[in-house]
């Protein structure tokens, strides 16, 4: 997601220090369903990205440019399949998540990016915050309030609601 820079969030007291990890037997590659992720280039992964997203969740995974991307110095992964996948930040900011409905791959790709180095993300407000994220040895770092000017583009309010933003990181 692309904040504003400067706004101050919420930090959720002793959250994010120290590497607890994933649940035993969760993380590293290979380890759930025997796949793993392979390192792909920019173009091949947003590529990836865009023929999994389903288009009316689309808004929930930040449309960076290949440009950005490279800006960035991310490395880019996605699935055998190439359903699901992600992007890690040199600093283990994990970005870019994807998994194509109905693969069953998201927890693949987040214990891989772990594996890869991953050790912080965000996130709407909901299931990913409050069950998958958390499932997988992330707590809440902190948070913003949903502001509309930054609501990404096709937010869908009706369905949607306003969320915040939780930031995330691994331990606790």
């Amino acid at each position: 997601m692309k904040y504003p820079v400067g706004i101050p969030f919420q930090e959720k007291e002793g959250a994010g220090r120290g590497w607890w990890g994933p649940p035993k037997g969760t993380h590293g590659p290979g380890s759930v369903g025997g796949s793993s992720s392979r390192s792909v280039s920019v173009g091949e992964f947003m590529i990836a990205r865009d023929e999994s997203l389903n288009p009316a969740y689309k808004a929930y995974v930040t449309q960076y440019t290949t440009e950005d991307y490279r800006e960035m110095k991310v490395k880019t992964y996605v699935t055998e399949t190439g359903n699901a996948g992600y992007a890690i930040k040199p600093d283990g900011d994990i970005i870019s998540v994807f998994s194509k409905k109905g693969s069953g791959e998201g927890t693949r790709a987040i214990c891989d990016a772990i594996a890869h180095g991953g050790t912080k993300l965000d996130c709407f407000e909901g299931f990913l915050s409050e069950q998958f994220y958390p499932s997988l040895g992330f707590k809440e770092s902190g948070r913003l309030k949903w502001d509309d000017q930054y609501a990404p583009s096709g937010w869908n309010h009706g369905r949607d609601d306003s969320p915040d933003i939780v930031f995330m990181a691994m331990g606790g």
